[in-house]
């Protein structure tokens, strides 16, 4: 089914104030696919398109034992004991179910099947299938490395869902609006559309519902935009405290200057968001960009000040 999207001269659509958007997730995606599409895309020099990461190897590993070993009669379960004593990586055990009674059947360990490394790195896909996964019990250890395998190239929809997410929270400045639906102004939707053409053919399905401008629209945005800001404000609050402590202890003192860094970046983004929508409503949110201010100038004092005692030691 194909979408027609109104005439964006219509006099009606000058009345609108942006749109709800959200979407269906394809069950896999080829990963190098995925890329190339959006490279390709228009306006994908703006960095619209924010490529998403390989997905994990432990996401491999488990989108693979899920799809070819779960059902009714077994479970799969993490954190049981790894084939490596003493290795830390991601580890599945799977459960087959062991008839003792009709009231009381339980799963008993069959076999378990465990990461060598917990990251996944450079090395090729070959490479991790041959020698990325280690196996205790009865298995057929050559059938799990070849779905393994067939997995680590895509996407499943954990990392599809991960990957819209923070595009549209990072790129598109959109405000979570409940129910999976994030709210995005005017001046995105038509990178949204471009982007739900590109991506159907994937089997990644992106959706939205025009939002006109009403008292009750706005109020809705509004309200959503100051419980999501509110959030994030005490966060970085919790956070700033837990820093201060740290540096008034020089035996704690261990904070690496990337990470206050990621925080003035993070407070830099949410103020930009906040200055969309005072545009777009014509209000002014003078406590909520107040919030962002204070732990901006509160993070920069702290960069500083890290700066300074590394200098001195």
């Amino acid at each position: 089914m194909s979408i027609v999207y109104a005439d964006p001269n219509d006099p009606i659509l000058k009345s609108m104030v942006g749109a709800s958007v959200f979407w269906q997730l394809a069950e896999a995606v080829d990963y190098d696919t995925l890329v190339v599409t959006l490279d390709e895309m228009p306006g994908s020099e703006n960095g619209y398109d924010c490529i998403p990461s390989e997905c994990s190897s432990a996401s491999a590993l488990l989108r693979a034992l899920n799809k070819h070993y779960g059902n009714r009669n077994t479970l799969i379960k993490a954190g049981v004991k790894h084939p490596m004593p003493g290795n830390k990586s991601p580890v599945y055990g799977v459960f087959e179910r062991n008839e003792t009674g009709k009231l009381n059947d339980s799963f008993e360990l069959s076999w378990t099947v465990g990461l060598v490394k917990g990251e996944r790195g450079s090395e090729s896909v070959h490479d991790l299938k041959t020698n990325g996964l280690v196996f205790e019990g009865l298995v057929d250890s050559g059938v799990v490395q070849e779905l393994f395998a067939d997995e680590l190239p895509k996407l499943g929809g954990t990392e599809q869902s991960g990957w819209l997410t923070h595009l549209v929270k990072s790129k598109l400045r959109g405000i979570p609006f409940g129910n999976g639906q994030f709210f995005i102004a005017p001046q995105f939707v038509p990178h949204w559309r471009a982007l739900a053409a590109s991506l159907a053919p994937l089997g990644i399905r992106l959706h939205e519902i025009p939002a006109m401008r009403s008292e009750q629209a706005v109020a809705a945005v509004v309200a959503s935009l100051e419980a999501y800001s509110g959030k994030l404000a005490a966060e970085l609050e919790t956070e700033l405290q837990t820093y201060d402590q740290a540096q008034a202890d020089p035996k704690k003192r261990k904070i690496q200057q990337r990470v206050v860094d990621s925080r003035i970046e993070k407070a830099n983004e949410q103020l930009k968001i906040i200055m969309t929508y005072e545009t777009l409503f014509d209000t002014k949110m003078d406590d909520l960009r107040a919030k962002f201010d204070e732990a901006k100038a509160a993070f920069m004092r702290l960069s500083i000040t890290s700066d300074f005692r590394k200098s001195q030691e």
